[in-house]
């Protein structure tokens, strides 16, 4: 199943499914992609990073699946 159907089946639609890193349902559940690199093991807990702000914020607008994450 691909990821943008997977988004319909939360009744989250993605915005655009070339550049969108999440989508919020019509209830408010917040659903974001998370890439697989971006996990890590820390006291026993798993922690997933949810933006890298110092990678985009120098070229916001080539990257507009991080001005609608931040949002």
């Amino acid at each position: 199943m691909s990821i943008s159907k997977r988004f319909e089946q939360l009744d989250a639609p993605l915005k655009n499914v070339r550049w969108s890193w999440g989508a919020v349902s019509k209830t408010g559940e917040v659903y974001l992609r998370v890439w697989q690199d971006e996990f890590e093991k820390n006291g026993g807990k798993l922690w997933a990073r949810l933006t890298r702000h110092s990678a985009f914020v120098a070229r916001p607008r080539i990257h507009p699946g991080w001005q609608e994450r931040l949002r």
